[in-house]
C-alpha cells in the first residue's frame, strides 16, 4: 500500500482554538525555585498567557487535567529519525560495523518515499510519548522530507543533512565535496529556517572528524555563527572511533573542535563517552553541550559517559535516544530510567536526582539547542505541555519527590494530551489526524525492501 498524503495524514494547519484552558492539573512548571502545585493554565494563540488556581475560562475550550502532571514537553537532543525503519538491526554491532554495514548502505539507499515514512513513523512515536521537541541529524539527502513532515505533523523540529566531504568506504551518493554540501545547506537553511512560525529551524550536522575535514568545519562554524544556527556532531562515541581520531588527526576531538571554532553556544556534541578531563575543560569554556545517548552507548558497546562529572565540571548535560537503528526506540522516559541507573551504578546511588533529569530534557535542554521559548512552563512561553495520566497501577501511589517517582514509574503511554504551540496534537492517547495503522503496515513493507536491498 504506497503511503498517501492524503489518506495517512491530515493537514496540520487547522486552527488552534483562541483560548485553551488547562484546568486543575498539578503543574511542575521546571522553573528554577517554583514547586509543583495544582493549577490552571491559560493558553492564547499558542503562548501561555497566565497560570494560576481557578482562572476564569470564558471564551476557551477547556482541558480537565484534574489528577494527571503537567510538564512542560520534552525535548530531545539527538534523534536520527530517517533510520526509523532500521528500528533495532544494528544493535549489537561495535561502532565501525554499524557505520559500514548499516547506517551508510541504509541511507544510500533511502528513497524519498522511504523517508517521508521513516520521518512520520518516529515523529508519531516521538508525539505520543511526550516529546514535542528535537535536534535530529537527518541524511545525505531528502533533508526536506523531514521538515515538511515536523510542519505537517506540527513537532518542533530542529534539524540538517549530514554533510560529509573525506575518508573512503561510503556508497555511491553519501560523499560531497564541501562546496555542494554547504550549497545545500545554505538553500535548506533560506528555505526551512523559522518556517512555522519559527517552530522549525535549521542545524549544521557535520557527520564527525574522521568524515568532515578541518576546513570544512570551520566554514560551518563560521556560517553557524554568522545565522545564530546550531550545529551538531558526535564525539568521543567508542574508545576505539576515539583513538582513531587521535591516531589519524593526532590530536583529541574537543581540542580540534576548539581550533575550528565550533566549541560555542548552541553546538551540541552526541555521546562525548570517551571525553577526557581536558576536553571536559575545553567543552565547558566554550559553553557548548553534550547529549548523552544511554542506550545507543550500551548498544555500540561504547561504555557509560561519565554524566556525573560532567555536570560537575559545569557541562550542560541533554538526554537523546540517538538512532533508533541502535537503541531500538525514541521514547526518552526510558532513556532518563536508563541514564539515572548508569549513573547510580557509576557513582552510587541517588546520583541523578529527579529535577536534574527532567531539567536535562525541559530547560537545560531549551538553553542548549537556543529555543528560550519553550522548556518551562510560565507566562510568555510557547504552549509546548503533556499532560500525564498517572492513574494507572504502575503510576501510583505518586508520593513525595513528583520528579524522580514520575520518572522512576511513567511510561511513554501515560502521556494523554500533547500540546506544541497551543494546539492539541494528542487527545487521549490518540494521535490527531494520523492514520496510524495504515503508517505502520508501510513502514512494515518499506523497511523489508530496505533491508533486503543493504543485504
Amino acid at each position: 500500500m504506497a503511503l498517501s498524503r492524503s489518506r495517512t495524514l491530515k493537514k496540520s494547519s487547522r486552527k488552534r482554538p483562541t483560548r485553551l484552558l488547562v484546568r486543575g492539573g498539578t503543574l511542575l512548571t521546571m522553573v528554577a525555585g517554583v514547586p509543583a502545585a495544582v493549577a490552571d493554565l491559560l493558553i492564547e494563540d499558542g503562548v501561555i498567557q497566565a497560570i494560576g488556581p481557578r482562572l476564569p475560562c470564558a471564551d476557551a475550550a477547556v482541558i480537565e487535567a484534574g489528577g494527571m502532571l503537567v510538564l512542560p514537553g520534552f525535548i530531545q537532543a539527538h534523534t536520527q529519525l530517517s533510520h526509523t525503519l532500521l528500528r533495532g538491526q544494528a544493535a549489537g554491532r561495535d561502532y565501525f560495523t554499524w557505520l559500514h554495514d548499516f547506517a551508510w548502505p541504509y541511507e544510500a539507499q533511502l528513497s524519498g518515499e522511504a523517508l517521508t515514512c521513516a520521518a512520520r513513523l518516529g515523529m508519531a512515536e516521538l508525539l505520543l510519548g511526550g516529546t514535542t521537541s528535537v535536534l535530529d541529524v537527518g541524511p545525505t539527502r531528502h533533508q526536506d522530507g523531514l521538515f515538511v513532515e515536523a510542519e505537517r505533523m506540527g513537532l518542533r523540529y530542529t534539524g540538517g543533512q549530514a554533510l560529509i566531504d573525506q575518508g573512503q568506504g561510503y556508497p555511491a551518493g553519501l560523499k560531497q565535496t564541501a562546496d555542494v554540501s554547504l550549497a545545500e545547506s545554505d538553500r535548506l537553511w533560506r528555505r526551512w529556517h523559522n518556517a512555522a512560525h519559527g517552530r522549525l529551524r535549521y542545524a549544521y550536522a557535520p557527520r564527525g572528524l574522521l568524515t568532515t575535514s578541518a576546513s570544512t568545519l570551520m566554514r560551518i562554524a563560521a556560517l553557524a555563527h554568522e545565522r545564530g544556527v546550531c550545529v551538531q556532531l558526535p564525539i568521543a562515541e567508542t574508545g576505539d572511533e576515539a583513538a582513531l581520531v587521535l591516531e589519524k588527526l593526532g590530536k583529541h576531538a574537543a581540542q580540534i573542535l576548539a581550533e575550528v571554532g565550533l566549541l560555542a553556544p548552541h553546538t551540541v556534541l552526541t555521546h562525548g563517552t570517551w571525553l577526557t578531563a581536558q576536553e571536559r575543560r575545553l567543552i565547558r569554556e566554550g559553553q557548548a553541550g553534550v547529549a548523552h545517548l544511554p542506550s545507543t552507548d550500551l548498544a555500540l558497546g561504547g561504555g557509560v559517559a561519565r554524566v556525573a562529572e560532567m555536570r560537575r565540571d559545569g557541562l550542560c548535560v541533554m538526554i537523546g535516544c540517538g538512532s533508533p537503528s541502535l537503541s531500538g526506540h525514541l521514547d526518552v522516559l526510558r532513556e532518563l530510567q536508563l541514564a539515572a541507573h548508569l549513573q547510580d551504578l557509576k557513582e552510587g546511588p541517588g546520583t541523578l536526582g529527579g529535577e536534574a533529569l527532567l531539567s536535562m530534557v525541559t530547560a537545560q535542554a531549551a538553553q542548549a539547542l537556543g529555543l528560550p521559548e519553550v522548556g518551562v512552563l510560565a507566562a510568555g512561553k510557547r504552549a509546548d505541555l503533556v499532560l500525564w495520566d498517572l492513574q494507572a497501577p504502575h503510576g501510583s501511589p505518586c508520593l513525595r519527590d513528583l520528579a524522580t517517582r514520575f520518572i522512576q514509574s511513567a511510561r511513554a503511554a501515560d502521556a494523554h494530551t500533547v500540546i506544541v504551540d497551543g494546539i492539541v496534537r494528542v487527545k487521549a492517547r490518540k494521535l490527531l489526524g494520523v492514520k496510524v495503522g495504515e503508517l505502520v503496515v508501510t513502514a512494515q513493507r518499506l523497511g523489508e525492501q530496505l533491508l533486503a536491498r543493504i543485504g
